[in-house]
């Protein structure tokens, strides 16, 4: 004799009664998990000096339980710090199969604005005044406070003359809160040799420099492409 059966969700399966035998136990069981639909990686920019708020749309189906449970760390609509944070989902059916997805989301600033340098030449051990920050998703300038950055300047021969982090004399980085920007005064004197031309402590040699500005919380450059071109001379 041969016996079959099949559930609401339409599985089915079948097998004979060996003969002689009065009774037969058949069992159906879901073991497909469910399917997570999650979105792509997303980039999104920050809307307060913490990161963003970011929502998302993420489902979960399955074979045979209508409504599997599915939770995702961190939630839609909470706070996103700045960087990258992967999202990991999970969802659960009714008979206890499992699935998980994630993806990721990253928080960055706006547009960059600065550093920019209007004069066309400075003397050596003079001071050059600068200022940068970076623009939100309406081109406004934003807080920033939180970037984290450092400034770099190198020769026309690539040679490093100030070290990220590094402020030769009185040269200095502070925050504006009342522009939203940075401003950094950078006195062209040598905080270190450079290929032997710039001994420690004495004023940059006329030239070119090249300033570039990263954002250690986000690694993000200004200029975004490329550096500020500063001539020197003596």
């Amino acid at each position: 004799m041969s016996c079959s059966a099949t559930d609401s969700a339409g599985n089915s399966t079948s097998d004979s009664v060996p003969p002689g035998d009065a009774s037969y136990t058949l069992i159906v069981a879901d073991v497909t998990a469910p399917s997570i639909s999650v979105p792509g990686d997303l980039t999104v920019t920050a809307d307060n000096a913490s990161g963003a708020t970011v929502t998302y749309s993420v489902t979960a189906t399955d074979n045979a339980d209508p409504s599997p449970v599915l939770s995702c760390t961190p939630d839609s609509g909470t706070l996103f710090a700045f960087g990258a944070t992967t999202v990991t989902c999970d969802a659960q059916d009714t008979s206890g199969n499992t699935a998980t997805a994630s993806f990721v989301v990253t928080v960055q600033y706006g547009t960059a604005y600065g550093i920019e340098f209007s004069k066309g030449r400075i003397n050596s051990g003079s001071t050059v005044p600068l200022e940068f920050g970076w623009r939100n998703a309406a081109g406004e300038l934003m807080d920033s406070s939180a970037a984290d950055p450092v400034v770099t300047a190198i020769n026309e021969s690539g040679e490093i003359v100030l070290n990220p982090g590094e402020f030769p004399g009185n040269s200095d980085l502070r925050w504006d809160g009342s522009a939203n920007i940075w401003r950094f005064n950078w006195q062209t004197v040598c905080s270190a040799s450079v290929g032997g031309n710039c001994p420690e402590g004495t004023p940059l040699p006329g030239g070119t420099y090249f300033l570039q500005v990263t954002s250690r919380a986000t690694g993000q450059t200004i200029p975004a492409d490329g550096r500020t071109r500063i001539v020197i001379r003596d």
